[in-house]
């Protein structure tokens, strides 16, 4: 027979149908040893194979009573069977022509009989076959023939369900591998956009900071630590989308660090209280005394959660009040104490925080803890939100080892609860932290206030300190008691109540024998209390702000009936800076070299190295960076990670390619990413510490401190290389005081409070600052116009969205916020590719920059004078 009459016409087509299935050399399979055996069996043959046809052999997926695995292709029986649609039969193979010359008929084997159903796949491609094969001449049945097509359909029927299996695998992996890439996408985005608005929270959370290293009054240092809580809290939020992010990779890990559980929930609160006195609503917390006050886990993730319940209590409570309720109890000793020590000492807290909003409908609340969900599209539109924090805080719950629930009440309230494990630390209980004064026990205290929950967290806690307490729900049921005779040691009022107020009550009170004398306690929603002469007047012996602080509470309860100063437990903030040398420099002389391409964070940072005695040369871009450590040496580099043209980690990876270790500079990291690994990406590049942005002054210090000043070369001038490594290590000497912003005008396009604001901040020091950050500016935004317009000309939306965003960020800084608005509009039309609606807003944005010019030019001479 012609071997070329062997060859199916579609050949080459065929070939790839065999394998797309992927059966050629798989391990021996018992589906298909069981279709052969059933085959031998039924025809009562010796010989049953499933074959599957190559371009140059034959091979035996299963070859019942057959050791051979595989035969040439030609001759070959199969070969020919593969060229039919039916049945291909061989009666007697040694008279067969078409036979006679095929070695297993001449051979010793000997066959004689051969009938062979084609393999045929659903799209006309003939696989190979399943035959039989006997050594004795036979004749086969239309019966048997049909048997045999009905055997091959499961053989086919069989490898289609593989193929479907493994296309299901490919497909799953294909779609695993685009979701792994998408997570990919989606994080490196995020994380980008964490840095963006990092930026500006960084000169936010800073300044904060070194205001409250100026002289405040108790009520402005009160605020400045709020902002300056609700900047980090803030920090949190923005982290919460990077969360979500990391909670669906399981890449989410919990520190454990030992915390107070107290100022946990006080400095939430604290974030809500603003928000709330807006409102008019009551904010309080109560505690279970024995709960302990020192624990061991994530208070970042925990004080995120509280937050997160908390606004949204808030914000769906119209009137009424949130409550924030503290139990705990200890969990039986574990297994495996030697091994883990903490366990012995675990504590499950549940916290419940409830309001008397809206309610939830029993229907509705299988939603809330779903990802992008809220209760519905109405609730969106009118509180906002992205429904997300639910389902994060559900998961960080879950990762503490507790649980998250509602029960709610539609027109009523809800009460979100949730529980975490955390082991406590040896430092005792809330119950114990304070040493009962002899002054307090036995002292009768009056409370007035038209809130119940108020009231009895009032009772509550004078009962603890030994207390007598009384309450009244309003001014005339205290001016009864007062009325009646009854003395006491003291009132606590509060100023929000209806028909008469706290204000009004304490001039009544005064008007009484008994009342001329009574030390009284204010009790006001934060920013409710204006400080005049009618207040003066009453005499008032101090002023609580809600949520009252136990602390708080207790020291001026104790100074006062003790006569003493009141000792509220508040920051120092005189005795912050000292609390650091600000004469480092002088010990440790550093050459400091600050690579940073923000200016907001240039001074930011520049400023706090000034605190701490230093001055520092500024670098923008890693190119310079290495520009200037050629041009002199340097001890340090504060290296901001994200930078144009050359990064953090690329410069670092050139220094460490050109300068020998004991040669190179310490290098500190400093950036405002938050993702899984970002230290770790810093210490491979090479660099030897880090630091988070937005800076922390501490965090500065530490790092700093680790330093060490390079050796400096001897040379004979001696004198010359001391004065010009004093000029280099640039140590601080005192300078003039320098006169503040006085009230001159400043034209609308320059929003006064900034720099008023900002001149506050900065001291004495205030003017030479401003004149040189508005000489800094008018240097640079030319600069970024320009590249703006040439961005804008080219079409190239990475460098107009760069040249915007540090347009916007330095305008923002000097208070040019209608420019910085612009500026802002700008990046966005640049971040979604749409440059021509972006060229449309040039125009503008130079018109406004020269209206800002002509106004900082103005103040720069003010300053000058």
């Amino acid at each position: 027979m012609n071997q070329d009459s062997l060859i199916p016409a579609n050949e080459s087509e065929r070939l790839a149908a065999v394998h797309r299935y992927d059966i050629l050399d798989t391990p021996i399979d018992g589906a298909f040893d069981r279709i052969t055996a059933l085959a031998a069996r039924f025809f009562q043959v010796p010989i049953s194979i499933v074959s599957i046809v190559d371009h140059d052999r034959i091979w035996f997926k299963s070859h019942h009573g057959l050791e051979v695995k595989q035969i040439g292709r030609e001759p070959g029986l199969c070969a020919s069977a593969i060229l039919q649609d039916n049945v291909y039969t061989v009666v007697d193979a040694k008279v067969d022509p078409r036979t006679l010359a095929n070695p297993l008929v001449a051979g010793d084997f000997g066959l004689r009989f051969y009938a062979g159903f084609p393999l045929q796949t659903s799209d006309g491609f003939n696989l190979g076959t399943l035959c039989v094969i006997d050594q004795q001449p036979r004749e086969i049945t239309e019966a048997e023939k049909a048997t045999l097509q009905e055997l091959a359909a499961i053989v086919i029927d069989e490898l289609e369900l593989r193929l479907a299996a493994k296309k299901a695998v490919e497909t799953e992996l294909a779609l695993r591998e685009a979701a792994l890439e998408a997570t990919r996408a989606k994080s490196e985005f995020l994380a980008t956009m964490s840095h963006e608005i990092r930026t500006p929270m960084n000169g936010v959370i800073g300044m904060t900071e070194l205001m409250l290293n100026t002289k405040l009054t108790s009520q402005q240092q009160h605020f400045v630590e709020t902002i300056r809580h609700s900047g980090e809290a803030l920090l949190t939020i923005i982290n919460d989308i990077l969360d979500f992010s990391k909670i669906e990779s399981q890449k989410l890990e919990l520190e454990k660090q030992p915390f107070n559980i107290l100022n946990c929930l006080e400095e939430s609160l604290d974030i809500l209280a603003p928000k709330a006195a807006e409102k008019n609503l009551e904010l309080a917390y109560i505690i279970q005394p024995n709960t302990p006050k020192k624990l061991i886990g994530d208070v970042t993730r925990l004080r995120q959660i509280i937050i997160n319940l908390l606004s949204n209590a808030v914000k769906f409570t119209k009137d009424g009040e949130v409550l924030v309720s503290i139990t705990s109890h200890q969990l039986p000793a574990g297994e495996n104490i030697e091994q883990n020590p903490h366990l012995k000492n675990c504590y499950e807290l549940q916290f419940a925080v409830k309001d008397t909003g809206i309610g939830i409908p029993t229907e509705r609340m299988d939603r809330l803890f779903q990802s992008f969900s809220q209760v519905d599209s109405s609730t969106t539109r009118e509180y906002g939100g992205t429904g997300l924090g639910l389902a994060i805080s559900k998961r960080l719950t879950e990762l503490m080892g507790g649980r998250m629930w509602v029960e709610s009440t539609v027109g009523q309230g809800s009460i979100f609860y949730f529980t975490i494990i955390a082991p406590s630390v040896a430092d005792g209980s809330l119950a114990q932290e304070n040493i009962i004064p002899p002054q307090l026990v036995g002292k009768q205290l009056l409370i007035v206030d038209d809130n119940a929950t108020n009231r009895e967290i009032l009772m509550l806690q004078g009962q603890s300190w030994g207390m007598l307490t009384y309450a009244a729900n309003s001014g005339a049921e205290a001016l009864d008691l007062l009325s009646e005779g009854k003395s006491f040691d003291m009132a606590i009022l509060d100023m929000q109540m209806p028909e008469m107020d706290g204000l009004t009550l304490a001039r009544e009170i005064r008007g009484l024998p008994k009342g001329e004398k009574l030390p009284l306690v204010m009790l006001s929603s934060l920013g409710k209390l204006e400080i005049g002469s009618e207040v003066d007047a009453v005499k008032f012996a101090a002023f609580l702000y809600k949520p009252i602080k136990q602390s708080q509470l207790f020291n001026t309860l104790n100074d006062i009936l003790a006569q003493q100063p009141i000792k509220v437990e508040t920051r120092n903030c005189a005795s912050l800076h000292t609390s650091f040398d600000s004469q480092l420099a002088k010990q440790l002389p550093l050459r400091i070299l600050l690579a940073e391409d923000n200016s907001v964070n240039q001074q930011v940072a520049l400023y706090f190295l000034e605190q701490i005695g230093y001055l520092a040369d500024v670098a923008a871009n890693g190119l310079e960076v290495l520009e200037a450590l050629q041009r002199q040496a340097y001890d340090v580099v504060l290296m901001d990670v994200q930078m144009p043209v050359m990064d953090g980690l690329a410069t670092t990876r050139q220094i460490n390619a050109e300068y020998a270790p004991t040669a190179r500079p310490r290098i500190i990291a400093m950036t405002a990413n938050t993702m899984q690994g970002d230290k770790e990406e810093c210490l491979q590049a090479g660099m030897d510490d880090y630091i988070s942005k937005p800076i922390q002054l501490a965090e500065l210090y530490d790092a700093l401190s680790k330093c060490q000043p390079k050796d400096l070369p001897l040379l004979e001038a001696g004198k010359i290389e001391a004065v010009e490594y004093q000029e280099q290590a640039l140590i601080l000497k005192s300078d003039d005081e320098q006169s503040p912003l006085t009230n001159s005008l400043i034209p609308s396009a320059i929003d006064y409070k900034i720099l008023q604001s900002f001149c506050s901040t900065m001291g004495k020091k205030s003017s030479g600052i401003v004149v040189k950050l508005i000489d800094c500016y008018l240097e640079d935004a030319p600069k970024l116009l320009e590249s703006i317009n040439s961005a804008i000309a080219t079409v190239n939306s990475t460098q107009l969205r760069h040249a915007a965003h540090t347009l916007k960020a330095s305008s923002a800084a000097l208070g040019a916020t209608n420019l910085a608005s612009l500026s802002h509009k700008l990046e966005i039309l640049a971040q979604a590719g749409m440059m021509n609606s972006a060229s449309e807003s040039i125009s503008q944005m130079e018109a406004e920059y020269n209206r800002v010019k002509v106004a900082l030019e103005r103040e720069k001479q003010h300053h000058e004078f």
